[in-house]
């Protein structure tokens, strides 16, 4: 860029961006407009060969490229793939979507992502609400372009069951690449403020210790409105673990829900160790700001064969603490006015707990 003094810039100057002498459009500034500076990780790239490249290139790490022979490709773009010294990228779209490199020409000035992921089943980094990453969109065949991460993210997630993390929206698919240039991590980590959020603590209501092998009182949470907005539980997501829930018959059993000693819910079970969810109607149900309701479990807990003296069964609402869409509570609440439009809502509510796993006693055959 152009160098100016920060207290010189005022309303309709302008500032010209350039990239190794090649100039872009100016740009006119008006009040309110803000200048960041990204801080290169490399130095300018000039290989001499596409089918011999004199450089390594890491997927996943950004470049500024400079096509010699088309100005509109000049902009931002992703390493799509890694390419060691020497190898050959002259093929269309070898090393950035939508491009064909031109030999002796091209110039690549390269910003050293600090993490990157392929689309997959299991991510390998976590984005926090609020962080900058830079997305290559595979299926548009052109230049990266900077997102907003607006909503919690965590490693081992699969992109197909969260394909929409960004703003602007934008559906992650098959080989799309996310890289961030900066990790939120080295500062300290995102918060997401709640006017109101949930504490699951098990009750201290009594529960009989054996499995009686027919439908039972099997757990008692108390959920907490902790802050000043009523809460709304959508649904729970109950576990069975335990040698006993293996045996044959006792996975696709019923649960009840009663909350506050009345009942909300039957519904059989696909597979308790697995999880099942128990959604409550809409609305859901409401806990007025400050207080708690008892939610109350059963399960039939009658097996066909292969029960045996001390096997146990436990039911659980199982979850990663602090991380988002990843436990078995699903909430929400009406934002205060003026509402920011970004709480969750019935449609779209959050799962993230401070206190997961929360376990139920341990029940002995």
């Amino acid at each position: 860029t152009s160098a100016v003094t920060i207290n010189t810039i005022d309303d309709g100057d302008n500032i010209t961006m350039s990239c190794e002498g090649e100039d872009a459009a100016a740009h006119a500034l008006a009040e309110g407009d803000r200048i960041t500076r990204i801080k290169t990780g490399g130095t300018a790239i000039a290989d001499e060969d596409a089918d011999d490249l004199e450089n390594a290139w890491t997927q996943g790490d950004i470049v500024w490229f400079v096509d010699d022979t088309t100005a509109t490709n000049t902009g931002l773009y992703t390493v799509m793939d890694t390419f060691a010294a020497g190898g050959n990228a002259s093929a269309p779209d070898a090393l950035f979507d939508g491009i064909t490199l031109t030999a002796e020409a091209d110039d690549m000035y390269v910003f050293s992502a600090v993490e990157k992921d392929e689309y997959s089943t299991a991510s390998a980094n976590s984005y926090a609400a609020g962080e900058i990453v830079v997305i290559a969109d595979e299926s548009a065949g052109a230049m990266s372009e900077f997102y907003v991460i607006d909503e919690n993210f965590a490693a081992g997630t699969s992109f197909a069951a969260n394909t929409d993390i960004t703003d602007p929206d934008l559906t992650l698919a098959t080989d799309d690449i996310i890289s961030k240039l900066w990790n939120a991590g080295t500062v300290g980590s995102v918060k997401v403020l709640h006017d109101t959020e949930p504490v699951v603590s098990l009750s201290s209501e009594a529960v009989s210790s054996g499995i009686i092998g027919a439908d039972q009182k099997v757990a008692v949470f108390d959920i907490k409105a902790d802050g000043p907005r009523d809460l709304y539980i959508k649904s729970v997501t109950l576990k069975c673990t335990g040698s006993y829930s293996t045996n044959a018959g006792v996975l696709d059993n019923s649960f009840k829900l009663y909350v506050d000693d009345v009942l909300k819910v039957t519904q059989a079970a696909t597979s308790c160790i697995t999880g099942q969810a128990l959604t409550l109607p809409n609305p859901g149900t409401k806990v007025i700001a400050g207080q708690s309701a008892q939610f109350e479990i059963w399960y039939d807990t009658a097996a066909t064969s292969g029960q045996a003296s001390g096997e146990s069964l436990q039911i659980k609402i199982d979850g990663t603490a602090g991380q988002p869409n990843s436990g078995g509570l699903s909430w929400y609440y009406t934002a205060a006015d003026p509402s920011p439009g970004t709480e969750p809502t019935y449609a779209t509510p959050t799962t993230y707990l401070d206190g997961y796993p929360v376990s139920g006693p341990t029940l002995t055959y």
